[in-house]
């Protein structure tokens, strides 16, 4: 009898033990679901949150980098080449200046007429002349004209005539004229006497001598050997200039030497051994 009392005493409480435990294991299992939820929502918000952070980041850097490559494309220039057009200057060559002379030579044709030396000087390629005479009852009769290299033109004519009119244009390399130069000899019908026979050929060279500075005078055969007017051929001899002499003529005060240049042959007429170095 007390074993069975025992035993239904024993069943009731078992049965709330057993209830309990199930109530306590409801009760965690549901704070265990509420937790994990709660965990699941905060890290779907945060991954929201990053998502959103990630974007509004990634936004400001594309518009940081967008405003910079604006910034320096709106800042950078572009280099403009400029091109440079040198202009050129022609410089024209300068017309050539001349000066010229005219002498009486001894010599004629046949001993008869009249011949005239013309020397031509100065920085000129070549040169143009036109000789006019009076002769034979005609004024200003053009004789004779063409073009020369040379320094010196020798004109002979088998008449005698009283009056000569040279005229000599200078050209440049590029054909470019000078100032004309005109000369004029007013002869008389017949050679005044010379002294031609005087006059020895010779070869010397040496150069003008003139230590003060002065200039030294060229005279003209007409004038020195042939008793003509007073005339000269050069009056800017400059001490040092190279000479050459190709005749002497001896008088009681000097010797005279015929001179021309002996660079580039320019005719400096007859020159007093006072002013003259030989080597």
């Amino acid at each position: 009898m007390n074993n069975n009392n025992s035993n239904s005493k024993a069943i009731p409480i078992l049965i709330a033990v057993i209830a309990i435990l199930l109530l306590t294991i409801g009760l965690l299992a549901g704070m265990f679901l509420m937790n994990n939820k709660n965990k699941s929502s905060t890290e779907s918000s945060s991954a929201v949150s990053d998502v959103k952070t990630t974007e509004t980041t990634a936004s400001t850097t594309e518009q940081v980098t967008t405003e910079q490559t604006t910034s320096k494309t709106t800042t950078t220039k572009p280099t403009t080449t400029k091109e440079t057009t040198t202009e050129k200057t022609t410089t024209k060559p300068a017309a050539p200046k001349a000066t010229a002379s005219i002498s009486v030579e001894p010599q004629s044709i046949n001993g008869n007429g009249t011949c005239l030396l013309m020397t031509v000087s100065g920085n000129y390629s070549y040169y143009t002349y036109e000789i006019y005479a009076d002769c034979e009852g005609q004024k200003n009769t053009l004789r004779k004209s063409g073009t020369s290299y040379d320094k010196s033109y020798k004109y002979e004519d088998g008449s005698t005539v009283s009056n000569f009119v040279f005229y000599v244009t200078p050209y440049n390399a590029d054909g470019i004229a000078g100032d004309r130069t005109s000369m004029n000899y007013n002869g008389a019908l017949s050679l005044p006497p010379s002294n031609a026979s005087l006059i020895i050929p010779c070869e010397k060279y040496g150069t003008i001598y003139s230590p003060s500075g002065s200039k030294v005078d060229g005279l003209a055969r007409s004038y020195l050997i042939d008793g003509g007017a007073e005339m000269y051929v050069r009056h800017d001899l400059t001490d040092g200039w190279h000479i050459k002499a190709v005749n002497r003529y001896d008088t009681n005060a000097a010797e005279w030497y015929e001179l021309y240049d002996a660079d580039d042959g320019d005719y400096y007429g007859w020159v007093s051994n006072h002013f003259i170095s030989f080597y």
